[in-house]
């Protein structure tokens, strides 16, 4: 009897232990999995929006160009639409490298990007048409920034409004807070800017070391 109970004892404990470590493995197992469907369908969401024929731009006839001088003002309307004042357009565009991301022969975005001396580079304007956004042109625009300015600065930055939607796309391209230039809206424009409803005042700037 006394063998006979150890030797019951003894496959319990065994029973207890291997099935604490298969439900350990089996549901760290099950998260991954789950979590590695979940952020794939999330991005797959976020970058192409279940859209074929964005799919199909993004991947195969999609181009960056750069423009000439003598062009820039064609792009006059994506522009604006990033930074709605024509006077402070001027004030980079004339000394800013400016491309265009094309699709097919469409310019679905454009960005303006500046050297400002002492390795730093500025993206002082990043536009995306509106029926074309999430979709990952700005992401791949920023991208091409990346590439395109490494090794000939060392610190990328870009200044947007307070806006937390803005904000977050730019953290999640690898960007982070340096520092805010207090009431730049209001005391450099000649009327109120709005985004999604709100006025902005601040411009927060944000950096990515190249």
């Amino acid at each position: 009897m006394y063998y006979l109970y150890c030797g019951t004892g003894y496959n319990l404990i065994y029973n207890l232990i291997y099935n604490l470590i298969y439900n350990l493995i089996y549901n760290l197992i099950y998260r991954l999995i789950y979590r590695f469907i979940y952020w794939f369908i999330y991005w797959f969401i976020y970058w192409f929006s279940f859209s074929p024929s964005s799919f199909i731009c993004y991947c195969c006839s999609m181009q960056i160009v750069q423009i000439d001088d003598r062009d820039k003002l064609t792009y006059k309307e994506l522009l604006l639409l990033g930074d709605e004042q024509m006077s402070m357009v001027e004030r980079y565009l004339w000394r800013s490298d400016l491309f265009a991301l094309l699709c097919g022969d469409d310019a679905v975005a454009i960005t303006a990007v500046t050297d400002e001396g002492d390795g730093n580079i500025e993206i002082k304007n990043l536009t995306v048409r509106p029926e074309m956004q999430r979709k990952g042109y700005g992401s791949a625009l920023i991208s091409f920034v990346k590439e395109r300015y490494r090794g000939c600065g060392k610190m990328l930055y870009v200044g947007t409004g307070e806006n937390p939607d803005t904000l977050r796309f730019y953290e999640m391209n690898g960007f982070e807070y340096s520092h805010t230039v207090r009431d730049f809206f209001s005391s450099n424009y000649d009327h109120p800017i709005y985004e999604n409803g709100k006025m902005l005042r601040d411009m927060i700037y944000l950096k990515c070391r190249l």
